[in-house]
């Protein structure tokens, strides 16, 4: 085993131990319970709210079968369900059920789910080749007494039309930027450029699955894999770009850096050679060497997170999710432009912190990275933003985190109110810290992205080092086709090296919060930035704080951006406005943050901060909270790829700049709405006869349109909202089309025994999400439509594939009883 591999294993076995307090494996928290009578009559549109350009709204007594429905052909016949599970197998069922006081009443087990199914369903799109397709499907029944049955099934179905295998035959790009530089460049200028070998595939390398999963041998086993593979991958890079690298060289150039993980080649080259270059037919892209940084009525951090009013964090933090905790701690990775300071034990590696939570410290150069260590920084040394950035993701003055010291006057002993309100979200995450060194060299980003992924990338001057896979990145960076922000690419195509290192990243499991950018949003057209137009990546866009109210806070229109990307679809048709791009907002406007200054134990500032930049390490941290609580609860599909991100798409309010609330579709400014947690366990506040439902499929040419029951069962008694949203993941590397996948829910009435069946009886209510976006969402609110009691029905309709020839469609559903803004209000 290499030194790496027992690395690896050496950090799992030391976490194992934490996985015997967990109490079930394999299952999700949902709910159902008594049926409830109610009399009111469906609403129509207008009371619905049709607040999106991509939203349908379809009361039951306006819809007939085949009828339209105002954006495009509504279909509400049952899909044929033996084409939708025709040869369908079950490959691995596991059942437990506990009683209300959380004791095991019985765990059944059918089957077998060893490592190579995991990752085949996991990631089924790195498979599609294979014989078989692999879905999973999680449930769970809390039934009057308050048994709780909790199922998580996988399932496989024949791949009877694999897509074809990926061509690379696209043209040559040359990014604009590059041309003009090189018009400006004399002869014997050297330009820094990237560039893309043709070829180069996409992320494919073995999953690592979580400790604990299986035994310590198999783990080991599946480090000593992914290692194999990554060395395979780095070799076949190396030969595919010999011929290139010799031409550079020999025609006086210098090859900077190999990106083997991403398949690109860093360089300097010189105005002639750049044009000899663009003959070449190994290579698809040129590009500049840059990247910018998205910096730039105000609250403490901490108010924030502490109160069930705005984003209610601290429920999760209350209840025992901070981050840390049975499963060991959460990893975020922060990326920087520059470095932080050593404020509190959870920045400091330094004698005398019983409670650090620094991982790991880099500085970032084109072609290594290296570890390195310092001290406290003077006032007038301009570092303060990656140590803003970091307080929100993960900052703790409380539990002696400020080395049970006061902090900047010796004189001063600060409360415990004021230490909770300048923490940031994720209390007790670990954290690897990358400075580039205030450079906006992209190769230096690219580089800290694979150390992300647990790659050990060449760490000279210092020697090997040790990189550590984390599970959550935070970005700050973005750039764009000119030299200033207002010119964004709001391009869904991953376009550049950093984009294919996002695009690998999400590929190994690990959720990317990015800032959406400073381009203002005064005007109608799109101006996201990127990484934040690409899919992968969880887009956050920035809210004023000016409000006392949460739920009417707008976006801030300076410090934030507009999405409504357009796309191609496979024929070549041009779809404007198609794709939101936003993801969620956050508060993006702090006061209280951990700042350079002087004394051992540095500073907290009252200056204020404003940017997208502060929006993203907000949500970073939210979701590292969310991912304890599924670890802790046994829900280790989690960290399965994709599934954190879809959980994270449906912890929005649904709001908009209108002051309403969409029932239908994302909105281009706020996404899915503000970022406002729900604590998934029984008996929470906003979980209070609630219930969930995760459902993924594989769409190709030669699949069905798939439909279920969200929940198993009909809707519990005290339900106020029931909310759906749908992710469509595929890779974006290679094309500018996507494919079209719908979400339909219809309220269906239950069977005289009392369940649910799909196509039982006439629906009391259908809302579609029919549009060209890749996410989609659809929510019905009990104060308008009755959902208590009635069967929530759930199709997953494909109009078409893309070119790629397949999506993986993930469907999260959760019935609550709170709606998703409550509460609200200036406190609890």
């Amino acid at each position: 085993m290499s030194t790496s591999a027992k690395k690896l294993v050496a950090i799992g076995n030391s976490r194992a131990n934490r996985w015997t307090c967990l109490r079930r494996m394999w299952a999700l928290s949902t709910l159902a319970l008594a049926p409830a009578c109610d009399d009111r009559a469906p609403v129509d549109s207008a009371e619905g709210g049709l607040h999106s350009p991509r939203s349908e709204v379809l009361p039951a007594d306006e819809i007939e079968e085949g009828s339209s429905g105002g954006a495009g052909d509504v279909e509400t016949e049952v899909r044929d369900p033996d084409a939708a599970n025709a040869g369908r197998e079950l490959v691995y069922e596991k059942v437990l059920v506990e009683n209300e006081s959380g004791e095991m009443v019985s765990s059944t087990e059918v089957g077998e789910l060893d490592l190579e199914t995991w990752r085949k369903v996991s990631r089924p799109y790195t498979h599609l080749q294979d014989e078989y397709l692999y879905e999973e499907t999680v449930t769970s029944v809390v039934d009057a007494e308050g048994t709780r049955t909790d199922t998580y099934r996988v399932t496989r179905v024949p791949n009877v039309d694999p897509p074809a295998e990926p061509s690379d035959d696209a043209p040559l790009v040359v990014r604009p930027t590059l041309l003009a530089a090189a018009e400006e460049a004399g002869p014997d200028d050297s330009l820094d450029v990237l560039i893309k070998l043709r070829g180069a595939p996409d992320w494919d390398v073995p999953l690592l699955p979580e400790v604990g999963m299986w035994s310590a041998e198999t783990y080991a086993a599946a480090v000593e894999q992914r290692e194999v593979a990554l060395a395979e991958r780095e070799e076949a890079f190396l030969e595919r770009s010999s011929s290139l690298a010799a031409q550079i060289v020999e025609s006086g150039g210098t090859i900077r850096v190999y990106h083997w993980t991403t398949g690109w080649l860093g360089a300097s080259v010189s105005k002639g050679l750049l044009e000899e270059l663009q003959a070449r037919e190994d290579i698809t892209k040129i590009d500049l060497d840059d990247v910018g940084l998205q910096s730039h009525g105000s609250r403490a951090i901490g108010i924030h997170r502490d109160s069930r009013s705005y984003t209610d964090a601290q429920t999760y933090i209350d209840a025992g999710f901070n981050a840390e905790n049975g499963a060991g701690q959460i990893t975020i990775g922060i990326q920087e432009q520059w470095h932080f300071n050593d404020e509190a034990c959870f920045f400091d590696d330094d004698s005398g912190c019983e409670t650090e939570r620094l991982l790991g410290r880099w500085k970032c150069w084109v072609e290594y990275c290296e570890s390195y260590s310092q001290a406290n920084y003077s006032e007038a040394s301009n570092v303060n933003h990656g140590t803003v950035v970091s307080s929100i993701a993960v900052g703790d003055y409380t539990q002696d985190q400020a080395q049970g010291l006061t902090v900047c006057d010796s004189t001063t002993n600060h409360s415990a109110s004021w230490e909770n309100s300048a923490s940031g979200y994720g209390k007790e995450a670990v954290v690897q810290f990358f400075d580039h060194q205030g450079s906006t060299l992209m190769s230096r980003h690219v580089m800290s992205t694979s150390c992300l992924q647990g790659i050990d990338i060449e760490l000279t001057p210092s020697g090997p080092g040790s990189c550590y896979l984390t599970s959550i990145i935070s970005s700050s960076n973005g750039w764009n086709d000119g030299d200033s922000y207002p010119n964004a690419t709001c391009d869904a195509t991953s376009s550049y090296d950093l984009e294919d290192a996002y695009e690998g990243a999400f590929d190994d499991g690990i959720f990317i919060a990015v800032s959406a950018g400073n381009n203002g949003t005064t005007g109608s057209s799109c101006n996201m930035s990127s990484p934040a137009d690409i899919p992968k990546t969880f887009s956050v866009n920035g809210l004023s704080t000016d409000d006392t109210l949460y739920s009417v806070m707008d976006i801030d229109d300076t410090y934030a951006s507009r999405g409504g990307g357009s796309i191609q679809s496979p024929d070549g048709t041009t779809v404007g406005g198609a794709l939101s791009m936003a993801d969620l907002a956050a508060p993006s406007a702090y006061v209280n943050y951990v700042t350079s200054g002087s004394g051992t134990n540095g500073c907290v500032s009252t200056g204020q901060w404003v940017g997208t930049s502060f929006a993203a390490p907000a949500v970073a941290g939210m979701a590292a909270l969310v991912k304890d609580w599924g670890l802790n609860d046994g829900q280790t599909w989690i960290s399965n790829v994709g599934r954190l991100h879809t959980v994270m798409l449906g912890m929005g309010d649904r709001g908009n700049s209108s002051g309403t609330k969409n029932v239908v579709g994302a909105d281009n400014l706020f996404g899915l709405g503000r970022a406002k947690l729900r604590l998934l366990s029984n008996g929470s506040p906003s979980f209070a006869g609630g219930a969930l439902s995760y459902n993924t499929y594989t769409f190709t040419s030669g699949t069905a349109d798939q439909q279920y029951i969200a929940f198993g069962g009909p809707v519990a008694t005290g339900t106020e909202e029931v909310k759906c949203v749908m992710m469509a993941i595929e890779d974006m590397s290679g094309k500018d089309n996507i494919s079209r996948i719908d979400l339909e829910l219809r309220l269906r009435p239950k069977q005289g025994n009392g369940t649910c069946a799909v196509g039982y009886g006439t629906p009391s209510y259908t809302r579609i999400n029919a549009d060209h976006d890749h996410k989609k969402m659809v929510a019905f609110e009990d104060s308008l439509v009755n959902v208590e009691d009635t069967c929530v029905e759930v199709t997953v309709d494909k109009e078409w594939v893309s070119s790629s020839g397949s999506a993986v469609v993930h469907v999260f559903c959760m019935a609550t009883s709170e709606v998703d803004n409550e509460p609200d209000g200036g406190g609890d």
